[in-house]
């Protein structure tokens, strides 16, 4: 306490021995220090600022999520820039915290199975009700793989299924994609087509039992992929005649990438046939037997081998009458045979399946820059340096360029498919050429225009330079001003007795000497230097006396 009430003291006396011009300078300068300690330790500056989790863009859930954990932190120095969270560099810590307390964690692909997971109670729910959760978290799964698509903003997902009557019952599935693309732009057809692959994919569904719905522009398409419905057909013949276009596009390219400033551009016919099958049968004047059947039967009869009983049958000789006739023997055998066959004429069957809409004509045009032939003139014709270029020949330009036109068609019209002849009375490849116009020159700024670009950019450190600038000019002419003059103080405390002398001497201002040197006594180096020579013209001798004085007493 005693060390603050003295340290009070002497500001208080050094504070009330000041004039009114040092306490203004004084308070000035208390002011300009306290901003300055704001302005490095409290002000954030823009460039400081810094993106969360690596400048990973975030879906609404998640930003929704994040603003809640902000406000329950009361952090409100945060912004959002595009997807992103930005926030002070110097304050991340503050913002991840915050974050943490509210069990946030940026969501992947598998973040819904997971909570699913870690959520699910076997032994309370039901059978019904755990194929529910699976489900739903399916769903969100499947909607932040479609959300990271490029082009798609946000994006959900409904799976439904349905049972219908009969036996054995019908089990029906639907599933509805419902999509925002980005700037809420309409949706492409191949988004489109890339956005019902993936559900069908994911699902086990078929393309016809998917429906896609576009909330920017309010377009839906339906299940059946060739419908009209609300104007937005998948037509396979325009992606297919799509594909082929960029195909011969690339391939074109490829052969032309000697030539620089080259554009292509093709056209391609398809058959409109989807698929094509044919049968050829081809029959044979020899008949085939595919069926032969034989059938037989035999019949046989002949007498018993025993007569009836008794002694007369049996020819037992004894006293008794005989018989003059006796009975007669027969045999009788039959043989049935019967065959049949069934025979068809001898053929032989083909069947061949064709792609469908392959390309029937595929025509390409090919369009260089008039700038080429120019230089490539110049390249067979080189100066000698020194000299001044010479002006090609109107006509060995065009001769150039119908060597260059005869090359590159003869080069694309061997990537082309064949044309049937009589089929196409135009070329297949034609070769045009274009002016090729400079670009426009890009304005340099003006110095006014850059010079006001640094300023808005730097106004702050020029104005805190500024005002140091002047706090220190302040300084100096208070410094300057309270010096005391000869009367008021002793001149003995910087110049010693033995300059008193001086004084007596016959001069008209010999007191100027020791205000000169009161005012200059704290300067050192080069400073005094330059203030004794200035005293030595001044007074050469009372610099010289009091240059004396200094050595005898250093002595």
């Amino acid at each position: 306490m005693n060390f603050l009430n003295k340290a009070y003291r002497q500001a208080s006396d050094l504070f009330r021995g000041m004039t009114p011009g040092a306490r203004v300078t004084t308070g000035m300068l208390l002011v300009l220090i306290v901003v300055s300690l704001v302005y490095l330790f409290v002000y954030e500056v823009r460039g400081s600022r810094r993106y969360l989790f690596g400048a990973r863009e975030f879906s609404h859930e998640e930003l929704d999520a994040m603003q809640q954990a902000f406000g329950d932190a009361g952090l409100d120095q945060w912004e959002i820039v595009g997807n992103r969270v930005q926030v002070p560099g110097n304050r991340i810590t503050d913002y991840l915290k915050a974050l943490s307390d509210n069990e946030f964690t940026p969501q992947n692909f598998d973040s819904a199975i997971d909570e699913m997971l870690a959520s699910n109670n076997s032994l309370i729910d039901s059978k019904q009700l755990q194929e529910f959760k699976i489900r739903h978290a399916t769903q969100k799964k499947l909607a932040r793989v479609i959300a990271q698509i490029a082009g798609i903003d946000n994006a959900t997902v409904q799976y439904r299924e349905y049972s219908k009557g009969g036996y054995p019952p019908v089990v029906e599935r639907k599933a509805t994609v419902a999509v925002t693309a980005k700037g809420r732009k309409p949706l492409e057809a191949e988004t489109v087509h890339t956005i019902r692959t993936t559900a069908c994919g994911w699902f086990g569904l078929k393309p016809e039992d998917i429906y896609i719905t576009d909330m920017a522009s309010g377009r839906a398409w339906g299940g059946n992929a060739g419908s009209l419905e609300h104007g937005a057909a998948e037509m396979v013949y325009a992606d297919t005649k799509r594909f082929y276009e960029e195909y011969y596009k690339n391939k074109i390219h490829e052969c032309l990438t000697m030539y620089p400033g080259v554009t292509v551009g093709v056209n391609v016919e398809l058959d409109p046939v989807v698929r094509n099958e044919s049968t050829k049968v081809v029959i044979d004047q020899q008949s085939t037997a595919v069926e032969s059947n034989m059938y037989t039967k035999t019949t046989e009869s002949r007498p018993a081998a025993a007569g009836r009983p008794g002694a007369v049958p049996n020819g037992v000789t004894s006293n008794t009458p005989r018989e003059i006739t006796t009975a007669s023997t027969q045999e009788a055998t039959s043989d049935e045979n019967r065959e049949s066959q069934v025979s068809i004429p001898g053929h032989e069957q083909t069947l061949s399946t064709r792609a469908g809409l392959i390309p029937k004509l595929v025509t390409a045009t090919v369009a260089i820059p008039k700038s080429y032939f120019r230089k490539l003139w110049d390249q067979q014709h080189p100066v000698a340096p020194g000299e001044t270029p010479a002006t090609p020949d109107p006509a060995e330009l065009r001769n150039l360029e119908k060597e260059v036109r005869d090359t590159i068609t003869s080069s694309v019209a061997s990537t082309l498919p064949p044309v049937v002849p009589g089929e196409n009375s135009t070329p297949q490849v034609q070769v045009t050429t274009y002016t090729d116009l400079p670009p426009d020159p890009i304005e340099e700024p003006t110095l006014t225009a850059s010079t006001l670009a640094w300023l808005s950019a730097n106004w702050k450190t020029l104005a805190l330079v500024a005002v140091g600038l002047a706090s220190l000019v302040f300084l100096r002419s208070m410094i300057r001003g309270s010096a005391p003059s000869p009367e008021e103080g002793p001149v003995a405390d910087i110049v010693p007795l033995s300059q008193r002398d001086v004084a007596r001497e016959p001069r008209q201002e010999p007191e100027q000497a020791p205000v000169i040197l009161q005012r200059r006594s704290a300067s050192t180096g080069a400073n005094l230097r330059a203030e004794l020579a200035a005293l030595v013209r001044e007074d050469p001798d009372a610099a010289a006396n009091i240059l004396r004085s200094w050595i005898g007493d250093a002595a």
